[in-house]
């Protein structure tokens, strides 16, 4: 079965191991981004903001982010999740001519992708509210440990493939 697949699998991965990386250079991009506007833009946009309720807010959005990650990723390989029906799997991976265990993976991957990503936004969303360099560069931090750890592995895929 694997020999069937080989080709279709190694294209999926290359794919998604390049959305990851694209993933990491938008931070790369983020961190650049706030340097020059922070030099070249010195005003405060909103200088008696309160940031403390936002920095609350923020940080329950990108714990719950990760834990939104670990869950869909979790019940996409299982494949007992009750957001994808085997049959709309089914339907997507026949309309993509791939088999059913690279849709499915390719959807878990995905969406840990995004949803570690989101974490630095919340960063990049407080920082230009209430210029706080600390936050921001917790939440890329914390954004690109997320990615790392839900980057697309070749043994996870393994699990899924049909014996």
């Amino acid at each position: 079965m694997l020999e069937d697949h080989k080709q279709d699998l190694k294209k999926e991965m290359r794919q998604m191991r390049t959305s990851w990386i694209v993933h990491l250079l938008m931070l790369v991009c983020y961190v650049i981004f706030v340097h020059l506007e922070a030099e070249f833009n010195r005003f405060d946009p909103w200088p008696n903001f309160p940031p403390t309720l936002l920095k609350v807010i923020f940080l329950g959005l990108a714990i719950y982010s990760f834990i939104l990650a670990y869950y869909f990723r979790k019940q996409l390989l299982s494949g007992r999740g009750p957001f994808v029906s085997e049959e709309k799997l089914i339907r997507r991976a026949s309309k993509l001519k791939k088999p059913v265990f690279i849709v499915r993976y390719r959807m878990a991957v995905t969406l840990s992708l995004i949803f570690s990503h989101s974490v630095a936004v919340y960063g990049l969303a407080l920082w230009y509210l209430t210029r706080d360099f600390q936050f921001f560069y917790l939440s890329v931090c914390a954004s690109a440990g997320g990615l790392i750890l839900f980057r697309p592995k070749m043994e996870e895929i393994g699990i899924l493939m049909p014996q």
